[in-house]
């Protein structure tokens, strides 16, 4: 079980990114002013229900550290991971400073291992999102040339690319929001049937 309030975490994972892809929807951003309060509130939440990091694991015992300061860095590597992992992504212009943050608010919240795994759906979503778009819109092979020369000047020259129209960019939001979705089911099924069945008898 990733966490041992997991109802309570999971319907703060559905808030955030509810809202999150609603203003994605709207306005294609995802605001600080929504995440952040997100970090927030994971930092407490795992400072009062501690539970220990699964990925990034302690090189001591963890018994040995006390339960408030466990949930703190529970909930500090899981933003940390997000951070870590969408940083090139972002680097190369896949990702937004929006779709970080959520990213890591969601870590904030349920720590590493959910992150790690968000991250992984999110890829993939995104991937079957992007070529969706792109091919039904024509526009894929502009998009593939435009990703090697991106590529290219960022690594090996100092030109600057014409900006192409938006016409093609995936709603990233989305990805996030169904790789969220798939990650929260595939670490907490175990516990989720037996949530259910204990209201069936």
């Amino acid at each position: 079980m990733i966490h041992p309030s997991f109802p309570v975490a999971g319907i703060l994972l559905f808030i955030l990114m509810t809202g999150a892809l609603i203003t994605d929807l709207r306005t294609h951003k995802i605001y600080n002013k929504w995440t952040f309060p997100f970090m927030l509130i994971g930092l407490i939440l795992n400072i009062f229900y501690p539970s220990r990091p699964q990925i990034l694991d302690f090189p001591f015992d963890p018994q040995s550290i006390p339960g408030a300061l466990q949930g703190f860095l529970f909930s500090m590597e899981g933003a940390a991971l997000g951070l870590f992992l969408m940083y090139l992504p972002f680097h190369f212009n896949v990702f937004g400073g929006g779709d970080v943050k959520l990213l890591m608010a969601a870590g904030s919240l349920l720590g590493p291992d959910f992150a790690f795994w968000n991250f992984l759906f999110l890829l993939a979503f995104g991937a079957l999102l992007s070529l969706y778009l792109m091919l039904r819109r024509g526009i894929f092979s502009e998009r593939m040339q435009n990703a090697w020369q991106e590529l290219y000047y960022k690594n090996f020259g100092a030109r600057t690319l014409e900006q192409t129209p938006d016409k093609g960019k995936a709603l990233y939001g989305i990805a996030i929001f169904m790789g969220a979705a798939a990650a929260w089911i595939k670490l907490n099924w175990t516990p989720l049937t037996a949530f259910l069945k204990s209201f069936s008898g």
